[in-house]
């Protein structure tokens, strides 16, 4: 289908129409009216009318030029003068607008820079209080560790000295620190110089009461358990009456090993990067893991942090260790690192809790043997670490009315990590600076070493080490943030200032529109007149109609033409009452229609040329005559598309009521009249549908005049009519919403029904559509019917529906009857007498013990051709009898009911088939009948009967190859001839091994047909002639057997034939002549049973989806030992290349198919393109259709994916 109308490159869309054949209706001529006077002015614009053709003198004078002789200079300096009002207008609107807008705009800016400068500050001021509130929680838990040693030591206990010191209510005083500090765990690392080692290891062996105190704690507050309190979640429970673990006594020797049979390593150790433990090796000092809370499994005691306290030991400070990140992780990842952190997070929540990835630090607060006053130099005793989530210090820096601000976490060694602050809530962006460079400017920054005095002190003197790995905050704005500032005041209060103008501009042109009002109606008046006539007439002819519409105006007579609206004088033009004037305008209140057939393109590919327009011309005059009721106005027809419109020429109100009639009106008659013709133009002519788009609006309107007059229509309406009608659905109409809204104004919102998507076409994006339905109000909706709407109800009374099968059987015997028809007329040309007898063979096909195989020959003999008998054969005069056309239709009706329900090898498929030998056979060069002189016909048949080889010539013949078309895969089982062997063993015995389908369907349709109550049909067919019988016999078994083209032994026959019949060109005896008919018939069949290979890509689609979804049940059935979706792609490439191909070649070489064989090959390269490119996709949609069907056919779910692979 050449859809015309949708594929413009220009933004209007031009639609034009023959209007000399527009003939209002009802129109009444008053013979009173007419002027006899030979020079007036009716008589002048007939004249030159009917010599338009031929008119070589026209006038070529611009329509400017006209206007500048008519006005004068007075017009032009008129029209300066306004040029220059309105500029000076222009540029004063247009330069306060933009001051006013960005004066406005640049408010805004300022607003939000002062609004982030003070967030920004907030956010540094608030991060700085935090981490020293939080830190300072942790300096207080250092001076409390300090006290309970010193109070130890005060209370007599001397044995209490660090780094010897085990604290009590560790948990307890722990966990006051860490809900202050916001830290996951808190850890005590004592300093062990090396003279200390072996004596450490042997008191933290032998001192690990702590951690059984720990466990009852924490489960005495419920931490660690699971949310059913049925286990812990990090800790087994122990029993209560478990031995005390024995002392150990350690020596040099015996740190080769780590155990852990205390719960506390026996030797303080390392890690190395690959996470293998092994004893620490000599260092001046230790910082092992002593105690820490919560208990978890992943901190086992005596592991040495010395690689990360060098630092903090040398300045005795408050020291940050390294940031770092993990992947997100749960308590079980692989991952020990992140897993740890979630495991603490679970800890910390009472239920479990992923790690997200966010940055982590320890902080190692020193802890000394005497308070500030008394310390000196003297250097830390111990450590305490605590792990923090940096996340956790930035919630709550903002009010909830604040978002967007982006925070840059960094140091100099780890680098930069981002998060953006939404009101309290802190989120984690990723490592790296990642905000936005457009806001680089603002940025505000802040360094954590630079603390006030009161922060120091808040430290209780501990100091905070930042010399090597400074940490610093970086503050920028966000798109987020600066939207909360801008607003659309500026465009409003520009606007405002615009509005001021345009009203000013408004008063200046109603002023001036009322000086000038006399000249400019003049003025108007006289120049359009000139160009209209001066276009329209050549130079003679069009001073004569100026001087006598001068002549007029002169004296009064045609004053009531003058100003005559544009649309009056349209009407009048195509009325055929008008002067000759030409015009065009635009028509505000109108509403266009486009409307094609859906599946055209494809179902014309099937048809000869005399069908494609006889469903063309049956539709579109159908649609002529609905549109002359419902006062549409047709503008034209493209192709397979429709175009009309109301509101032109005469004004309509309920413009988009009639369209919307007309169009369902249509769509029903066109449901009926494809249904009606199905019988006549074949298989699918039902499965086609109407598109109908429809829009409301301006359209520019007018009439042209050249050879031939023409109406057009023009403008974004049109465009627009063509993008709806382009994105409609199948039978269906989709209005605008412009439409739409007219039919709700008119109580019409009851036909609607909008559109779920937004339509997106070509230069149209984000349409908003509704489906109409014409159809009756219900409930209590008034009675009342328009005359137009119930011809809308009358069609859709007509719909009746008809079974798809029973409109193939009669296309099918309407296809026959003209057959038969060419047999009756031929049998009288030659004088033989049709008889009822039927011929014995009808009782006995073969001898006993042979197949139709058997019968099979290498030669069909054709007849002799009679030339003297050709031209006396006339088709038109013969009258089939009913009862011979009702048997012949129970006979098809038959053969139909053999057909299976297959979704390939059905009744509709052999129909297809049967529609493409039918127009093979067409296409084949007929003798020429229609020359002069007996002896010239006479030899002109013969020489074409000799160059077809006699195909065309035979009647019987071709209803023969019809029928076998019709029959050839009937009671086929949708498997192949190998897997109906199995499947039906005595079949196979039957036809000994050798196409089995397509005997068993001769067969069949072979005892359908010589049933007795066909006798009258046979009589018709045969003539009572035996020898006819067996002709016809002979055909259909030659022709249904070539059908096979999988058994490698007949396929070598043929081939051997071709070769010996087409090699030498040269021989033409009538045996050759008869091998080559042979061929030629063969082909026929062959080609149309994979026609569908050779016609356009839809149809290819359909049929080729049929098949696979046959092939596909059969797999699951267990009837086919491959599945079709694993060879599917490359067999159809294989098919085309080996097959389809070389067949289309073939009937290019048989030369007896004129322009039949080149369609036939380029489809088939056409199709074979296309599923090379998109072939392998296809076949997943297929199988994705077929996997659906098989599931809602209760097939076991094996699951799309296994299938797929």
């Amino acid at each position: 289908m050449a859809n015309t109308h949708t594929g413009f490159e220009d933004d209007d869309i031009v639609n034009e129409v023959d209007v000399d054949s527009y003939v209002k209706p009802n129109k009444k001529v008053d013979d009173n009216d007419k002027d006899n006077d030979d020079d007036s002015l009716a008589s002048l614009v007939s004249d030159d009318l009917d010599a338009t053709t031929g008119a070589t003198e026209t006038s070529t004078e611009d329509p400017s030029d006209n206007k500048h002789e008519i006005g004068g200079d007075e017009s032009a300096a008129v029209f300066k003068q306004r040029l220059v009002v309105f500029l000076i207008l222009f540029l004063a609107a247009l330069g306060v607008s933009l001051t006013v807008y960005f004066l406005t705009a640049a408010a805004e800016h300022a607003e939000f820079e002062a609004q982030f400068d003070s967030t920004a500050q907030k956010v540094i001021d608030s991060f700085q209080d935090i981490v020293v509130q939080k830190f300072s929680a942790l300096a207080s838990l250092s001076v409390s560790f300090t006290a309970y040693v010193r109070s130890q030591q005060q209370s007599g206990d001397m044995e209490v000295a660090w780094p010897f010191v085990t604290i009590n209510d560790f948990h307890q005083r722990s966990a006051t620190a860490r809900s202050l500090s916001d830290a996951l765990m808190i850890q005590l690392l004592p300093v062990i110089d090396q003279d200390k080692r072996i004596a450490w290891e042997e008191y933290s062996n032998n001192n690990t009461y702590w951690m059984q105190e720990g466990l009852v704690y924490q489960q005495a507050l419920g931490l660690g358990l699971d949310k059913d309190g049925s286990k812990r979640l990090l800790e087994e429970d122990k029993e209560e009456e478990e031995e005390e673990a024995p002392k150990l006594e350690l020596t040099n020797d015996e740190t080769d090993e780590i155990t852990f049979a205390t719960g506390v390593a026996n030797v303080i150790y390392d890690y190395s990067l690959e996470g293998v433990m092994s004893p620490s090796p000599p260092r001046p000092q230790y910082f092992p893991l002593s105690q820490f809370s919560p208990i978890i499994r992943s901190s086992p005691g005596n592991f040495d942090y010395g690689f990360r306290m060098r630092a903090a030991y040398e300045h005795s400070k408050l020291f940050i260790g390294p940031i770092y990140t993990y992947g997100p992780a749960t308590p079980d990842s692989a991952d020990p690192r992140a897993a740890f952190y979630a495991t603490l997070l679970t800890f910390a929540a009472g239920e479990p809790t992923m790690y997200m990835g966010d940055p982590t630090s320890q902080i190692f607060v020193p802890v000394f043997e005497h308070y500030e006053q008394d310390r000196g130099t003297e250097k830390p005793v111990a450590f305490i670490a605590a792990y923090i989530i940096w996340g956790t210090y930035f919630k709550d820096m903002l009010s909830p009315s604040v978002e967007g601000v982006i925070v840059v976490l960094e140091n100099p060694c780890e680098g930069a990590f981002t998060y953006m602050l939404n009101g309290p809530n802190a989120t984690f962006l990723g490592n790296g600076d990642l905000h936005d460079p457009k806001y680089h400017k603002y940025g505000r920054t802040a360094m954590l070493g630079d603390l006030g005095e009161t922060a120091q002190r808040a430290l209780l003197g501990l100091g905070l080490y930042q010399e090597e790995c400074p940490i610093g905050i970086r503050v920028y704005p966000s798109a987020t943030f600066e939207d909360n500032y801008q607003s659309n005041l500026p465009i409003l209060v520009t606007m405002a200032v615009g509005l001021v103008f345009v009203f000013t501009a408004a008063m200046f042109l109603l002023y001036d529109r009322l000086v000038e009002r006399r000249q400019d109606v003049v003025l108007s008046s006289a120049t359009q007149s000139s160009a209209i006539v001066s276009n329209l007439f050549p130079e003679s002819i069009a001073e004569k109609l100026m001087q006598a519409e001068a002549d007029k105006q002169a004296a009064k007579s045609g004053q009531k033409h003058a100003f005559r609206s544009a649309t009056v004088r349209l009407q009048s033009f195509l009325d055929g009452d008008d002067e000759g004037t030409q015009l065009a305008d635009l028509f505000l209140d109108c509403t266009v229609i486009y409307c094609d057939i859906a599946g055209f393109t494809a179902w014309s590919s099937t048809r000869d040329p005399s069908q494609v327009f006889t469903l063309l011309q049956t539709i579109f005059q159908a649609f002529d005559q609905i549109a002359t009721r419902n006062r549409v106005f047709k503008v034209e027809t493209i192709g397979d598309s429709y175009v009309a419109v109301t509101g032109i020429p005469k004004p309509q109100n309920n413009h988009a009521i009639l369209m919307a009639r007309f169009a369902q009106e249509c769509l029903n008659k066109f449901n009926v009249l494809v249904k009606k013709l199905e019988v006549s133009l074949g298989p699918d002519t039902a499965d086609l549908a109407m598109r109908f788009g429809i829009h409301s609006g301006p359209v520019t309107a007018g009439v042209l005049r050249g050879e031939r007059s023409r109406f057009q229509l023009f403008g974004d309406t049109v465009n627009t009519t063509a993008c709806i009608e382009s994105t409609c659905r199948r039978n269906a109409i989709q209005v605008s919403e412009a439409t739409a809204k007219l039919l709700m104004a008119a109580n019409k919102g009851h036909w609607l029904t909008k559109r779920e998507d937004v339509v997106n076409a070509k230069g149209k994006i984000g349409l908003v559509t509704y489906w109409l339905a014409v159809r009756r109000r219900g409930g209590g909706g008034s009675s009342v019917v328009s005359d137009s709407e119930a011809n809308v109800y009358a069609i859709e009374d007509e719909l009746k529906e008809t079974t798809k099968q029973s409109r193939l059987i009669d296309w099918a015997t309407d296809l026959l009857v003209g057959h038969l028809k060419a047999i009756v007329a031929r049998n009288q040309a030659i004088g033989q007498q049709t008889s009822k007898k039927t011929p014995t063979l009808a009782k006995q096909t073969r001898v006993p013990g042979e197949t139709s195989l058997d019968e099979v020959v290498e030669v069909i003999e054709m007849p002799t051709f009679e030339a003297s008998h050709a031209g006396e054969a006339d088709i038109s005069q013969v009258k089939i009898p009913e009862k011979v056309i009702a048997q012949l239709n129970r006979c098809v009706a038959s053969i139909a009911a053999t057909y299976r329900t297959n979704p390939f090898h059905n009744f509709e498929h052999a129909c297809h088939v049967t529609m493409a030998v039918d127009k093979f056979m067409k296409r084949i060069v007929a003798p020429d009948l229609r020359t002069t002189g007996v002896e010239q016909s006479q030899s002109v048949s013969a020489m074409l009967h000799e160059y077809t080889h006699g195909i065309t010539s035979d009647p019987l013949l071709l209803f023969a190859i019809v029928f076998s078309a019709l029959i050839h895969d009937a009671d086929h089982r949708g498997v192949s001839n190998t897997q109906l062997m199995k499947e039906d063993p005595a079949l196979g015995v039957t036809y000994k091994g050798k196409s089995i389908a397509e005997q068993n369907s001769l067969d069949i349709a072979w005892d359908i047909l010589m049933r007795d109550e066909f006798v009258d049909l046979q009589a018709c067919i045969f003539g009572g002639s035996e020898s006819e019988m067996k002709r016809f016999r002979q055909v259909i078994v030659n022709v249904v057997l070539a059908t096979d083209i999988f058994d490698k032994e007949l396929n070598d026959l043929r081939k051997g034939r071709w070769a010996r019949a087409f090699s030498n060109e040269k021989q033409q005896d009538e045996q050759h002549n008869d091998l080559r008919a042979t061929i030629v018939i063969e082909h026929i069949i062959q080609a149309s049973d994979v026609s569908h290979t050779m016609q356009h890509w839809h149809v290819y689609r359909k049929w080729n989806q049929h098949l696979f979804h046959e092939m596909r049940l059969a797999y699951q059935e267990g009837r086919m030992g491959a599945d079709p979706a694993s060879f599917w792609f490359k067999g159809e490439l294989g098919f085309f290349d080996n097959y389809i191909i070389p067949l289309a070649k073939k009937l290019k070489e048989c030369n007896v198919f004129g322009v039949s064989s080149d369609e036939c090959l380029v489809y088939a390269m056409q199709n074979r393109s296309e599923w090379e490119q998109r072939g392998e996709g296809i076949v997943e949609e297929m199988l994705q259709e077929t996997y659906e069907q098989c599931l809602g056919d209760g097939f076991e779910d094996e699951g799309l994916d296994t299938i797929l692979e």
